[in-house]
């Protein structure tokens, strides 16, 4: 019986923690994060796995800079990235780091897609999500964000890309139940946030952890969950 009240009262505080962030993002994100889903969403497949990998430990800036220097030298399709010595596009992503490892990885994914599905991921749109994305994970270098990313803007799927900044806001509330693994918050973000514009959440947890829920020096005293949040508690007491 304790267990079960245990469990009752950690969904409670996730199901009010999530409505609370979800307030604040509408209230206070949503013009702004409405603007970059409508632009993420008019990019292509391949565009957005590009636009993924070059995220990966840096700056939103500094991703956006790379991929507008990519665009300005070749057409970023899979055919013309697969033929494009690494060279050209180590250079023109250099700015975004780890250029070598980015170009092998956005290079392996543009093979395989130009090998198995013609260059083209747009058979995605008539497949179920869960099939799909086990089609999108067979893709070498593109992780469980990138798929994610994909399937939210590409085509519109009710999935919850993870982040660094959402998968720290989760652990360090109760939302991940104090767990680290991709699919775990995934899940949990999905449930706890799912009468929401995945869009707008996704953008919105993302802009609330780089401003609010920083990974150092945090913002607790303007925090809207702070008082459900165990990272919080943890410092007050």
């Amino acid at each position: 019986m304790l267990q079960k009240i245990l469990k009752r009262t950690v969904f409670f505080n996730a199901v009010t923690l999530a409505k609370l962030l979800a307030q604040y993002i509408y209230e206070n994100y949503r013009e702004s994060v409405e603007e970059t889903a409508r632009k993420l969403s008019s990019l292509s497949p391949i565009d957005l796995l590009v636009l993924t990998i070059l995220s990966h430990k840096t700056t939103s800036i500094n991703t956006i800079k790379a991929y507008n220097n990519l665009k300005q030298v070749i057409e970023i399709n899979a055919e013309t990235i697969v033929k494009t010595p690494s060279e050209v596009i180590e250079e023109a992503i250099k700015v975004s780091g780890l250029q070598k490892v980015k170009t092998n990885r956005i290079k392996k994914a543009c093979e395989y897609i130009l090998k198995n599905f013609n260059g083209n991921l747009d058979f995605i749109r008539d497949i179920p999500t869960d099939e799909a994305r086990k089609i999108l994970l067979q893709i070498p270098g593109i992780s469980y964000k990138t798929v994610d990313v994909i399937l939210l803007f590409s085509f519109n799927r009710h999935v919850m890309p993870v982040d660094v900044h959402i998968a720290r806001i989760a652990f360090r509330t109760s939302l991940s139940d104090g767990r680290r693994d991709y699919e775990y918050i995934r899940q949990k973000i999905e449930k706890y946030f799912a009468k929401y514009d995945f869009k707008i959440i996704h953008l919105g947890l993302i802009e609330y952890g780089r401003k609010i829920c920083r990974a150092r020096k945090p913002k607790c005293s303007i925090c809207v969950v702070r008082e459900c949040c165990k990272y919080y508690c943890s410092l007050v007491k």
